[in-house]
């Protein structure tokens, strides 16, 4: 390319990959869309890029980060904007990633099983989803139905709750420290319902009358159960596909502390003054006609820039 041309720009309209279908009698046809004035200026990167200009960056290096234009380089054989960055203050995470006292310690299901002295298929069952039809088996009427499974795991959909239970393909789903205390407590508050379970472990309906045949015993009652699970820390979490590499409980709180100590500080923001950065990885919103989202590829469904040069 003639480098005459350097530091040229063009003003391209860009459209979406996916198509979308309208009513014909509400589409104009052959329509003509007018450039806004602010763009019919534009004739080179330092009309894009005049200094001061805020902007964002999309280099690999530099994701997202804010930055101010100092002024365009076109003297050297590749064009390039030079600007000052803002770096915000952050954490590391690494620390908290290799801290072995956050990471969660798994039994195999059969270990805990052997462990709490509750049978396999009970153990399945109770830490799944689980449902305990009010009053009698003798009482034919539509009843409530109210869920006593721990909803640690869940077979069938492949999902699990991140910090109380895994699934290890050709070993089976194992459970945490937490989910064994929980497990335990559940055990000791409600012995009726287990002993219930260990006699049927097959059955496909439970009912209250059987899981609480002296209601209000020690305490012990469906409604004081229902309490008693809305009260776990596991209960309003929601599950994830088995597998997921995600933080975990006692990692998120690491990270909330750092953050909250961070605060505190109140440093302020490194600044890099004069780096140089390839027009392509540049991005600056008054040059979209819509909300876009900023991908690492610069690529988007408004007004973009086209820088004619040599090197881009």
């Amino acid at each position: 390319m003639d480098r005459r041309t350097k530091g040229a720009v063009k003003l391209v309209k860009q459209y979406s990959q996916e198509s979308s279908s309208y009513a014909y009698q509400t589409v104009i046809k052959d329509a003509c869309a007018e450039v806004p004035d602010t763009h019919q200026n534009i004739k080179s990167l330092e009309d894009l890029y005049p200094p001061n200009t805020e902007l964002y960056l999309l280099h690999p290096s530099y994701y997202g980060y804010q930055a101010t234009v100092e002024c365009v380089d076109l003297k050297t054989q590749k064009t390039s904007v030079v600007v000052t960055v803002t770096v915000p203050r952050d954490i590391s995470l690494h620390s908290i990633l290799d801290d072995r006292s956050l990471n969660d310690s798994y039994q195999h299901l059969n270990v805990v099983s052997n462990k709490l002295n509750i049978p396999g298929q009970v153990l399945t069952r109770i830490t799944s989803l689980l449902h305990c039809e009010r009053g009698s088996r003798e009482n034919k009427r539509e009843r409530e139905r109210v869920a006593i499974g721990l909803n640690f795991k869940f077979s069938k959909r492949k999902q699990e709750l991140l910090g109380y239970a895994r699934l290890i393909e050709e070993e089976g789903w194992t459970f945490s420290t937490d989910a064994v205390d929980i497990i335990e407590e559940y055990q000791k508050r409600f012995p009726s319902l287990f002993q219930f379970l260990k006699n049927n472990p097959s059955d496909d309906r439970y009912y209250e009358k059987d899981l609480f045949p002296q209601d209000g015993e020690n305490g012990a009652s469906l409604d004081s159960l229902k309490q008693w699970l809305k009260q776990l820390p596991s209960y309003k979490q929601t599950t994830v596909a088995c597998g997921s590499e995600m933080l975990n409980i006692k990692q998120i709180a690491a990270v909330e502390k750092r953050v909250d100590e961070l605060k505190k500080k109140a440093l302020p923001p490194k600044v890099l003054k004069s780096i140089r950065v390839d027009p392509k990885y540049l991005f600056r919103v008054s040059f979209s006609t819509s909300e876009l989202t900023c991908v690492p590829l610069g690529i988007n469904c408004g007004m973009v820039s086209s820088a004619l040069s040599k090197d881009v």
